[in-house]
């Protein structure tokens, strides 16, 4: 966490355009140090220690950086959300690490990769039985004595399948043809 804080840090002070790290009781440097600590608590909440954040902002103790975080918190005191100049601290900061990539721990990325995962599994898991549904309901809707023609010829093997639509298929769709051309109208007999 604490090489997160850092990379927010370094985002943070390219827009301020000044290190506030630095002790200084200048109104835009204590706004800085308040705008970091909301960005950063509120991005990590209680996963980061208030020590942790003090000792990024150049040594400053838990109870410093608590005092900021409750100036900046409506929960709480919030008097800097009054003040417009610390706002627009704050919204520069938020649009800064906006852009910056999540950097994601090791643990983070593997229980996030489990995770994947077992909804990869579990969806296989799910297409398989919905696969299963689906051709038990084709058995029910058609059973075995009603097959079409079509469904025969899906189950033939290969070589024959080809033998069919070589000797059978093609020529009936030659003969077909030929009747649209030449505007032949065959009476069907009934085969008994």
């Amino acid at each position: 966490m604490i090489n997160k804080m850092y990379i927010i840090l370094e985002a943070c002070k390219k827009v301020h355009g000044s290190d506030f790290t630095k002790k200084s009781r200048k109104r835009e440097i204590i706004y800085a140090r308040a705008a970091f600590i909301n960005i950063v608590r509120t991005k990590y909440g209680r996963k980061v220690s208030l020590e942790s954040i003090g000792e990024v902002l150049g040594g400053l103790d838990h109870a410093t950086v608590l005092h900021a975080y409750d100036r900046t918190n409506a929960d709480r005191d919030g008097r800097y959300l009054l003040e417009r100049e610390f706002r627009n601290v704050l919204q520069s900061f938020q649009n800064a690490i906006k852009n910056i990539i999540a950097i994601k721990d090791i643990e983070e990325i593997k229980l996030y990769t489990n995770d994947l995962v077992g909804t990869i599994e579990r969806l296989e898991d799910e297409a398989d039985y919905l696969m299963l549904q689906i051709i038990k309901l084709q058995e029910v809707e058609q059973p075995k004595d009603e097959r079409t023609f079509l469904d025969d010829i899906a189950e033939l093997p290969a070589d024959l399948k080809q033998e069919f639509e070589k000797y059978k298929w093609l020529p009936f769709k030659k003969m077909q043809e030929s009747r649209e051309h030449y505007k032949m109208n065959v009476e069907h007999k009934p085969v008994y």
